[in-house]
């Protein structure tokens, strides 16, 4: 059950308990999914691919939620927040408004309102119902961050080619889209062959960044990198 995100301590237990749950459940699906190749391994290997997809969407969408919680418990004033944040507060300011008046009512809010406390209202993350890289990065973006800022997936192996753990981010994109992309084909009724290596990677990666996502999330609330 997941606490309010008033203290930095309450928030870090709750992006804890979003990960450790997913954890496991990924990993009860992929202790049952056959090592080599057997009459059940393809039906195991898409039922992986499908709940994968479904934590890697879940995750990203509540620990965002949960930051953007934790930044406007902060009770600061607008003056204070960086402008993704307020951009988030003008977002539906005359939403029923047409042209130049919609404009106006923002500027109207924005110059006789920066000393005021910033009421974040809108904690919604979008994850476009389809996860991809792209969307992703729109993410980090929408709290401030980029994806310079997440920690670099490394392999526990090295790369027999070219003696690097290291995984660059054009394959990190490839991989996350192509999950996307199985996923969508098996939810949809499509009989997909999937190799059980190529699961495996693609496993390794996802979860590493959920990882990684998690560990900057909370360092951003701990360094308070949601301020101007």
């Amino acid at each position: 059950m997941a606490k309010d995100n008033r203290t930095l301590e309450m928030f870090s237990d709750n992006l804890d308990e979003e990960l450790n749950w997913r954890r496991k459940e990924l990993t009860i699906l992929y202790d049952k999914l056959p090592k080599q190749k057997n009459s059940e391994q393809p039906a195991l290997l898409r039922a992986n691919y499908v709940m994968l997809y479904a934590h890697w969407e879940g995750f990203t969408k509540a620990i965002f939620q949960h930051y953007i919680d934790y930044v406007k418990l902060r009770k600061l004033t607008l003056k204070e927040l960086k402008p993704c944040f307020i951009a988030r507060i003008i977002r539906p300011k005359g939403a029923n408004e047409k042209g130049v008046y919609q404009e106006v009512s923002k500027i109207e809010f924005l110059i006789n309102g920066l000393e005021n406390r910033a009421y974040i209202t809108d904690t919604n993350v979008s994850t476009k119902s389809n996860l991809r890289f792209g969307v992703f990065v729109d993410i980090l973006a929408e709290v401030g961050l980029t994806i310079q800022n997440i920690e670099p997936i490394e392999r526990r192996e090295r790369n027999f080619s070219t003696n690097e753990r290291r995984i660059s981010t054009e394959i990190v994109e490839n991989e996350i889209d192509k999950l996307v992309d199985v996923r969508n084909e098996v939810a949809h009724g499509k009989y997909l062959l999937v190799s059980y290596e190529s699961f495996i990677y693609v496993r390794e990666i996802t979860m590493t960044l959920m990882e990684n996502v998690k560990n900057k999330l909370y360092q951003a609330a701990l360094q308070e990198k949601y301020k101007k």
